[in-house]
């Protein structure tokens, strides 16, 4: 049987107010008893009396719910960060909604907007939008909200990414010390600022080296595995003789690009190095020595997390953190 807090309260002997100061983890603060919080609490387990949410969001002018927005589920890297940030939002008494987009600005507008409307009380956007080229509705931006992976151009966001340009430079430099004299580039959407700077960290590692990389080693689609398989076949027409070695900006390109070799061009696999970011144990038991990085998934989440609940509290300091990669040079 579930009791209301006035039955909870008239059963410990004690005022509504003090059931709602204990359930709600403020008793200690108001200097309510030990004896008392422990008989509260008892009777709230004994019972299965919760707040109600409704109630409670109209109280505080908060519904205790996230936004998350990621391109897409099938990126190991987004998949994991939602289901932690998921978990750690929860440990703090907020619920996730959770939407993709597929890369897509026209979707990603309409999602946004569509989360909004439900009186969220942050939002995690891992945007399409590197450029800024919508203009969003005060409600946007007046709402907390921290980007992550890609950087926004906006002045008022705060950020949390990975140092893609490192990662990418100490890739194609390991790839360079190990003997490889070109190096194919294939990534994901040029217009988005992750690309924009692993991109860029390849051609500076190269020009370390004193090596050049021509219009034609440099392939970009998109992230998706199709794009991966894709640009291997384009590239497999172009160059039918294996290259020295190939840099993969995401795992699922990588995956795209491994299932077209392996149906199409098996002997890339014994003769071509290969580089890629992200993280997946397979990586351990291809042949060859395949070096990757992969963002930290867990700080990630850490950091957003934090400076969003610090919006949320009313701290307006725009802050930026940019979270070095690990490396694994098989």
């Amino acid at each position: 049987m579930t009791l209301s807090l006035k039955e909870i309260a008239e059963i410990a002997g004690v005022s509504k107010t003090t059931v709602s100061m204990v359930v709600n983890g403020r008793g200690e603060h108001y200097r309510i008893s030990a004896e008392t919080r422990e008989h509260v609490m008892r009777l709230v387990e004994e019972y299965g009396y919760s707040p109600n949410a409704q109630a409670r969001s109209l109280r505080l002018r908060k519904t205790q719910t996230l936004g998350v927005v990621v391109p897409g589920l099938v990126n190991r890297f987004f998949a994991e960060f939602a289901e932690r940030f998921d978990g750690a939002a929860r440990a703090q008494g907020y619920q996730v909604f959770l939407t993709a987009t597929n890369d897509d600005l026209p979707t990603e507008i309409e999602v946004v907007k569509n989360l909004l409307s439900r009186n969220i009380d942050g939002l995690v956007v891992a945007s399409a939008d590197s450029a800024g080229r919508w203009t969003p509705s005060n409600k946007y931006l007046a709402i907390p909200r921290v980007y992550i992976d890609r950087l926004v151009a906006r002045p008022e966001a705060s950020w949390v990414v990975s140092d893609d340009y490192d990662g990418a430079y100490r890739l194609v430099d390991e790839l360079c010390r190990r003997g490889a004299r070109e190096v194919y580039y294939i990534g994901g959407g040029p217009r988005i600022s992750t690309s924009m700077d692993r991109r860029r960290g390849v051609q500076d590692a190269l020009q370390t080296h004193r090596l050049e990389q021509r219009p034609e080693q440099i392939l970009e689609r998109g992230y998706d595995f199709r794009d991966g398989y894709a640009m291997a076949q384009q590239l497999h027409d172009q160059h039918p003789t294996p290259p020295e070695a190939l840099f993969t900006g995401s795992m699922t390109l990588f995956e795209g690009v491994l299932q077209y070799l392996q149906e199409q061009a098996p002997l890339w696999l014994e003769h071509t190095r290969f580089a890629t970011f992200g993280k997946q144990p397979m990586l351990d038991y291809l042949p060859g020595s395949i070096i990757s990085a992969h963002q930290d998934v867990e700080k990630m989440v850490e950091a957003t997390l934090e400076l969003l609940l610090r919006q949320i509290s009313g701290d307006t300091e725009i802050q930026q953190i940019k979270i070095p990669l690990k490396f694994v040079f098989r």
